[in-house]
């Protein structure tokens, strides 16, 4: 089992044809500007698009969790069902309301579980600035 994309941005969108479409792909930097930047908690959307390549394996669950400098802001966990034949799965994740509270570094910690047994993980991590 492989993670073999695993991308931060603002939005998903679901196109016909079972097509996803990422808008604002960010890198690993989150930079607020402009007016009331020093204005805090700041409520951001923040979507994950994985893809998952599971081999034979058929991990039943999945979860996120978004770490602000150490302290949990959200978590999604959900169940998976996946057919028998299916290789590679694409998982679209948006965390609609997350609560920023201060510049630093934010981690995506994400899991693929077989019941209650760890099949993979995988991180990324954004550095969130101020810039005047």
């Amino acid at each position: 089992m492989k993670v073999s994309d695993f991308i931060i941005c603002e939005d998903i969108r679901l196109e016909v044809g079972g097509k996803s479409s990422l808008m604002g792909v960010l890198g690993d930097n989150l930079n607020f500007h402009g007016q009331g930047i020093n204005d805090w908690p700041k409520n951001i959307t923040i979507a994950i698009f994985l893809r998952v390549d599971v081999g034979e394996d058929r991990p039943s669950k999945f979860k996120i969790e978004a770490v602000l400098n150490g302290d949990q802001v959200a978590l999604i966990e959900d169940d998976l069902t996946i057919p028998e034949k299916t290789k590679i799965i694409s998982i679209p994740i948006i965390f609609r309301t997350l609560p920023i509270k201060e510049t630093g570094t934010l981690d995506f910690l994400f899991e693929m579980l077989s019941d209650e047994t760890l099949l993979i993980e995988e991180s990324r991590s954004l550095t969130i600035n101020v810039k005047e």
